[in-house]
């Protein structure tokens, strides 16, 4: 092995695809277990890797030489091996979190800053913060009576005052995307939260901060805390320094890829039709939630609501609509309800951008294939119900009035644009 990434569990990595951009290829993932370790090290057969759970602070032992900030920190998550000094240990997860937070202006000095966890992860974080001049740490564990001096979930929700929350545990992880640490809608200081950071990148947005930015908390994901990470990694790796421009590059080229768009919008304002196109010159695969229900239930969408109500055709696309939601590269067109269900739209957010798509009522044919809006009067009655809550759950609106090729040429345009958002 060249370059690569150890761990318990490594078989799903953007590490590889993060290090081939970068010059540190091939990079291979490799899990080992614990009573391995001394093997892997005594060999020493490759020249850089990274270390993940759990073993960020049990490999500190076979190193010849730690970095002093890493070992400050307590722990390492990037090894080289050299021919005169040996192996020598670095935190980068250290200078990655610095990068992100000062990109994303969020300001840690002065500020009450709680961290989630109390792993190697949490030190690291620790470190930084209070480099950074935080005003307090305080540390909320589900395990507080293990650890001295960490708060429970309960107290958490009881603080005056929270500046910044950052979740360094794998709460919120695929394939337990409904596992969440904390419920942000329980913290009595929600409204002073100015900033949700979680280290966990699959999926994208946790549901921990995809709840955050339906608050418009700002955020930072762990996408970009490891294509941050990557970078300094690979600088120790290939011994040269990049322009940090790259890490944005990086991440840009990553969620390009790995983010879905979600529209959503009024019957008849053409989701279909431009998503297909939009699909299409996205390189990502089409997927229509309607479409998908009637070929699954074996009858329209209008008939099911005739037959069995509003509600039973609810439950059917929200089990549906979160089978997809967690996937990547999709174009997913949903029906016009989709919004009544506040846990639809926070499945749809943790991988998706989501795009509102609006058109002139006047341009609009009626028909009672639209069984909630088959008349102007019903259509106009509906939009009422339901215009706060496409805008509560966008991330952006598009003007659906042009024609489809420009249409889809503009909304391929947004979608970029508001990577990140």
């Amino acid at each position: 092995m060249i370059f690569g990434l150890i761990g318990a569990n490594v078989t799903k990595s953007y590490s590889r695809v993060i290090h081939d951009l970068l010059s540190s290829h091939p990079y291979e993932l490799v899990s080992l277990k614990e009573e391995e370790l001394g093997a892997f090290f005594k060999n020493k057969d490759f020249v850089g890797i990274n270390v993940t759970m759990p073993y960020k602070e049990k490999v500190m032992k076979y190193l010849s030489e730690i970095d002093p900030n890493a070992k400050a920190i307590g722990c390492v998550n990037t090894i080289v091996n050299t021919k005169d000094r040996g192996l020598i240990g670095y935190n980068t997860d250290y200078d990655g979190f610095l990068y992100c937070v000062r990109k994303e202006k969020v300001h840690i000095k002065g500020k009450v800053i709680v961290i989630l966890g109390t792993g190697a992860t949490s030190k690291t974080v620790t470190k930084a913060c209070k480099d950074l001049g935080a005003k307090e740490i305080i540390y909320c564990s589900a395990h507080y009576k293990e650890h001295e001096g960490t708060i429970s979930v309960d107290d958490l929700y009881n603080l005056k005052k929270v500046d910044v929350l950052i979740n360094t545990t794998p709460c919120g992880m695929a394939p337990n995307v409904d596992d969440t640490m904390v419920q942000l809608s329980h913290m009595k200081s929600l409204k002073k939260l100015k900033a949700v950071i979680d280290w966990v990148y699959d999926p994208i947005n946790t549901k921990l901060l995809a709840t955050a930015k339906l608050h418009r908390i700002k955020t930072i994901c762990g996408l970009q805390l490891l294509a941050a990470q990557a970078f300094y990694s690979s600088q120790y790796f290939v011994q040269r320094k990049y322009n940090e421009v790259l890490i944005d590059e990086i991440y840009a080229t990553l969620a390009k890829r790995l983010y879905n768009l979600v529209l959503i919008g009024m019957p008849y304002s053409g989701k279909s039709t431009l998503g297909k196109l939009v699909a299409q010159n996205l390189g990502k695969e089409f997927i229509d939630l309607d479409e998908l229900i009637e070929k699954q239930e074996g009858k329209s969408c209008r008939d099911i609501i005739k037959d069995s109500g509003e509600e039973a055709f609810r439950e059917i696309e929200s089990k549906l609509c979160k089978e997809y939601a967690y996937s990547n590269n999709k174009v997913i067109s949903c029906g016009g309800g989709i919004v009544t269900r506040q846990d639809n739209m926070v499945a749809l957010r943790q991988n998706g951008i989501i795009c509102n798509v609006v058109r002139d009522e006047e341009d609009i044919e009626f028909s009672d294939v639209r069984p909630l809006a088959s008349t102007r009067e019903a259509y106009e009655e509906l939009y009422e119900r339901r215009k706060d809550l496409y805008r509560l759950y966008q991330t952006f609106e598009f003007d659906n009035n042009d024609s489809i090729e420009a249409a889809a040429e503009a909304m391929e345009e947004q979608f970029y644009e508001n990577i990140g958002n």
